[in-house]
C-alpha cells in the first residue's frame, strides 16, 4: 500500500515538473495588432463629412453595388450587405472591393429627444488600422484614422 503511494506520488511529482517545464509564449493584443499590416495607409488621417451625406449612405439599397466617395482619398466601392431598419436604429454594412476584407458600417440612432447620432467604422480584421467615424464637440463629424493598438489596453 505505501509503495503505491509513493509511486502515485512520484507520478504526480513528474507530470507537474513536466508541466512547469512548457515554455510559455505570451504575446500582448496590442503587441499582435502592431505586427499587422496598414490597410489605410493612403487615406487621409481625418475627412470632414456632413450629416446630409452621412443620411444619403442609408439610402443605399441591400444587395447593390454602391461607390461612396467621401473624399477624394477616401472612396469606398462594393457591395451593401445589410441595411437594417429597426424602431430608433438603422444600420447598413458594405462590403469593400477596393480595401479587399474591409467592412464599412454605419448605424444611426435616433434619440428619445429626436436627435440623431452617427457611429462607424472601416475596419478589416486583418490590418492595424481602422478608420472611425467621430462626432467632435461642435457637432461635426469625420473619418479618423486610427491604428487598432493605440485603442486596446493590456
Amino acid at each position: 500500500m505505501k509503495r503505491k503511494l509513493l509511486s502515485t506520488v512520484l507520478a504526480i511529482c513528474l507530470l507537474h515538473m513536466h508541466s512547469f517545464s512548457q515554455e510559455i509564449n505570451f504575446r500582448s493584443a496590442k503587441e499582435k495588432e502592431t505586427n499587422k499590416k496598414a490597410l489605410f495607409s493612403n487615406a487621409a488621417e481625418r475627412v470632414s463629412i456632413g450629416t446630409n451625406f452621412i443620411q444619403k449612405v442609408f439610402e443605399l439599397p441591400k444587395g447593390k453595388g454602391a461607390t461612396i466617395k467621401f473624399a477624394d482619398n477616401l472612396q469606398l466601392a462594393g457591395e451593401v450587405v445589410t441595411n437594417d431598419l429597426q424602431p430608433n436604429l438603422q444600420t447598413i454594412t458594405m462590403k469593400c472591393t477596393n480595401y479587399p476584407g474591409a467592412l464599412l458600417t454605419i448605424s444611426k440612432v435616433t434619440l428619445q429627444d429626436g436627435s440623431v447620432m452617427y457611429s462607424g467604422a472601416i475596419l478589416n480584421q486583418q490590418s492595424k488600422d481602422i478608420i472611425m467615424l467621430e462626432k467632435d464637440a461642435a457637432g461635426n463629424y469625420a473619418w479618423q484614422k486610427k491604428n487598432l493598438s493605440d485603442l486596446i489596453e493590456d
